[in-house]
């Protein structure tokens, strides 16, 4: 537990100024993630193009602060693409070149009319569901799962569903993708590359706050990304 919240902590810290979220920059459509800071090193992950990471601005493990002229870059990888948790940490972490980099902001704001999302928000309810207190790492469970958007509290909003549409195309959502996520709004950033989607926001009860990226294609929903802060 203790080394838990010491993990969870350093994480806040580091979402609450120091951390960005990124895609790469890469002509080839993917990038190797080193296990350290070296173009020798062990490759540990192939980064895809669109998909969301973190860019680490202060490197516990090395004690350095940021440092602009720095080549190699150390980021934090989801360790599944839909930020689903376990008690241990929900992140790998590695380098990349810096020249790899593309931050998310960087991206044009989408102001078209071809793509639309919208939340379908309800206050919460307990009916037909198995809310669990004291659980270990969370606080509290609800029907199995961890709760994004609380300092382990009852929620008070919850999603049932959410209104994509690419062009005419509707895009469904699996149940298990909104199933965890509360106190969301639709207040959030579209950004646009090529012909892929990233809505961007942060969700909060005022204590519990985490940072949702949803990254969509015509295909479906391609990664659901979640940042504690």
């Amino acid at each position: 537990m203790k080394q838990f919240l010491f993990n969870f902590l350093l994480l806040s810290f580091s979402f609450n100024g120091i951390c960005q979220v990124a895609i790469i920059n890469d002509k080839d459509g993917y990038t190797n993630v080193r296990k350290t800071a070296n173009a020798q090193a062990e490759i540990i992950y192939r980064l895809q193009e669109n998909e969301v990471f973190i860019v680490d601005r202060y490197d516990y493990d090395e004690d350095k602060e940021w440092d602009e002229n720095r080549e190699w870059i150390s980021i934090l990888i989801s360790k599944n693409n839909f930020s689903f948790t376990s008690n241990s940490s929900i992140y790998i972490k590695g380098y990349i070149h810096k020249s790899r980099v593309r931050f998310l902001e960087d991206l044009p704001i989408y102001n078209g009319k071809k793509f639309s999302f919208a939340y379908q928000l309800i206050p919460f309810t307990k009916k037909n569901k198995i809310i669990e207190y004291g659980q270990p790492n969370w606080g509290i469970l609800i029907s199995g799962l961890p709760v994004w958007g609380t300092d382990m509290e009852i929620p008070k909003t919850e999603v049932v569903n959410i209104d994509i549409k690419i062009s005419e195309n509707i895009i469904v959502v699996p149940k298990i993708l909104i199933a965890d996520i509360y106190e969301c709004s639709n207040n959030f950033n579209v950004y646009k590359k090529d012909d892929t989607y990233f809505v961007q926001q942060w969700n909060s009860d005022g204590a519990g706050g985490y940072e949702l990226i949803w990254v969509i294609t015509k295909e479906g929903v391609q990664q659901r990304f979640i940042g504690a802060y």
